[in-house]
């Protein structure tokens, strides 16, 4: 898969584009698509949270952490489908 957002296409995010495909074999190459008719948006990945995660509380086996929401821009324009909190001992 291509990354629209780097180079050499260097597309925005929430840039709307129409695609097109062709198949190769052996032979060579077939007729290309029509384009789609929808078109899509260019999404990357997220951005760093704004601020870190705060505690709400503890007890000696779990802890509740407040996560900060993101906006559209810093979730790369597709909603966050997981998180992964990490954490040290003693810091």
């Amino acid at each position: 898969m291509t990354t629209l957002t780097s180079l050499p296409y260097a597309l925005t995010q929430g840039t709307q584009i129409q695609a097109t495909v062709r198949a190769m074999n052996e032979i060579g190459w077939g007729l290309v698509s029509d384009p789609n008719t929808v078109g899509a948006t260019v999404a990357s990945v997220p951005l760093k949270p704004p601020t870190p995660p705060t505690m709400v509380s503890q007890s000696s086996t779990a802890i509740s952490v407040n996560m900060p929401s993101v906006t559209l821009t810093e979730n790369g324009g597709s909603s966050i489908l997981s998180y992964n909190l990490q954490f040290k001992e003693n810091s």
